[in-house]
């Protein structure tokens, strides 16, 4: 469904920050973009959805092809309207207002008339911890139930495919699993296509079929989750194993990485 060909992004027409980057993202498939702070992977998404204007970006060289044609020209809502919503890092959400009108809120763009409720219920079906608390201010909920909210608020909004940035963020273990496997059952469910923008691997790698590493704006490793997973350069920079299994630690393979040929 999504194609990204030898993609270049500058900020400010100075500050390049992605380098020929090439990805896909098939139909109902859950694809993973790993990498460090600052690798380029929250601005690839930006590049996606349009949202690159809004911080003075410009795809300078490259395509972003949905369905064969290119939008990376198109204005952000516009890319909405065709089927792709970014699930932005940070939970951002109109706080004073209720989780439901949070939820009918994401509904603006898709409804022209309709009636929303069966995709209220939708999507408290996937959060049903949502439905329970529709009443509750939004600023009010915990960080996990803020996350499940942003994702439920795009669901409303009847996407083929969701930019998802670092849902992970600043949750406990047991509350990122919980969401991953939700976001697993809406893709298997609901036919969804995900591009997952992930610093926890363990959890990326886990619920994604593919995935690309991404280090200094540029794609240097891709494959099926499995194969990624069995890589030793991913075990040893990403899960923290050394090749004969033991525990390493990051600062030493961020180091490694940094100084030698360590993707050749």
């Amino acid at each position: 469904m999504l194609e990204i060909n030898n993609l270049e992004v500058v900020y400010s027409s100075v500050v390049a920050v992605l380098r020929g980057v090439t990805l896909n993202v098939p139909d109902g498939q859950i694809v993973t973009l790993m990498g460090p702070n600052g690798a380029g992977k929250s601005t690839t998404m930006k590049a996606i959805s349009g949202l690159l204007r809004v911080e003075n970006g410009e795809v300078t060289r490259g395509q972003v092809l949905w369905k064969g044609q290119q939008i990376q020209a198109l204005a952000t809502e516009e890319i909405v309207r065709q089927g792709i919503i970014q699930v932005i890092e940070g939970r951002p959400l109109f706080r004073q207002l209720t989780v439901e009108e949070n939820l009918r809120l994401g509904a603006m763009v898709y409804r022209q008339g309709r009636e929303v409720n069966p995709d209220l219920e939708r999507v408290y079906h996937y959060f049903p911890r949502l439905k329970a608390m529709h009443q509750r201010a939004s600023g009010y909920l915990s960080g996990g139930e803020q996350q499940m909210l942003v994702i439920g608020r795009a669901l409303m909004g009847h996407p083929q495919l969701i930019l998802l940035d670092e849902p992970s963020l600043g949750l406990a273990p047991l509350l990122v699993q919980e969401i991953f496997s939700i976001v697993r059952n809406i893709r298997d469910e609901a036919g969804l296509a995900v591009l997952l923008v992930e610093q926890n691997a363990h959890a990326a790698l886990g619920v994604a079929d593919d995935g690309y590493v991404m280090e200094n704006g540029r794609i240097v490793l891709g494959g099926s989750a499995e194969a990624l997973r069995a890589n030793p350069k991913i075990q040893e920079l990403y899960l923290g194993l050394s090749e004969i299994g033991e525990r390493r630690s990051y600062r030493e393979a961020r180091r490694r990485a940094a100084t030698e040929r360590f993707w050749s």
